[in-house]
């Protein structure tokens, strides 16, 4: 599967679970499936949702004034997807689609599973944080084997490098706020770039052993 260099715009019905752009949805392995130099523009939910589904790389997108969390991992049973180079900027709060999501304080890259990678991302002018690491698993993808008896708040790290939160309103430019993250030893957030949001550069909530550098 590969789409690229097409406009997306006024896409995604708010409240309405599984409505967004672009979604893998419960795809399990897709080796080669790629999204890349797409924009979405003014989606009323979410950008790239990427769902129960690994090995997708996401490269090169631009995503502006959209609504709820936009480049994300849904519900923490997604392995070894890339995204690459992305751009998000103005992201918007969003009605919740049901009371356990947090659209509501919307980041512009939600991680539910640490076990991906992020390449020089950037996030900006976000009405949440940039970056949000809210590591959880919750069903459906809790109960599939691949899944069984994990907690992604001490999983490893895939790649976290060259990324810039900035401009970002409330809490943070990168934050484990909440859930936390019990990283294993040698986990390393490099050469990361964060300033000018409203509160703080970057908060490590409830958090161990993640070297910043």
């Amino acid at each position: 599967q590969h789409l690229e260099g097409a406009l997306l715009t006024n896409m995604g019905q708010q409240a309405r679970l599984g409505r967004y752009p672009l979604h893998f949805h419960m795809s399990d392995c897709v080796h080669g499936s790629t999204l890349a130099k797409n924009v979405i523009w003014e989606s009323n939910q979410r950008c790239v949702v990427i769902h129960g589904s690994h090995n997708v790389t996401v490269s090169e997108n631009v995503a502006y004034d959209t609504k709820g969390h936009c480049f994300m991992l849904e519900d923490g049973g997604e392995w070894d997807n890339k995204f690459l180079y992305n751009l998000g900027a103005k992201t918007a709060t969003n009605i919740k689609i049901r009371d356990q999501e947090t659209d509501d304080f919307p980041s512009t890259f939600w991680i539910t599973n640490p076990s991906n990678h992020w390449v020089g991302n950037v996030a900006a002018g976000s009405a949440g944080p940039g970056i949000w690491f809210e590591l959880k698993l919750r069903a459906p993808s809790s109960g599939l084997d691949i899944n069984r008896g994990i907690n992604p708040k001490f999983l490893p790290l895939g790649t976290f490098d060259n990324n810039t939160a900035h401009s970002n309103g409330f809490r943070a430019g990168i934050t484990t706020y909440r859930s936390g993250y019990r990283a294993p030893p040698g986990t390393t957030w490099n050469n990361i770039k964060v300033y000018k949001n409203e509160r703080a550069y970057g908060i490590q909530h409830s958090s161990f052993m993640i070297l910043v550098r």
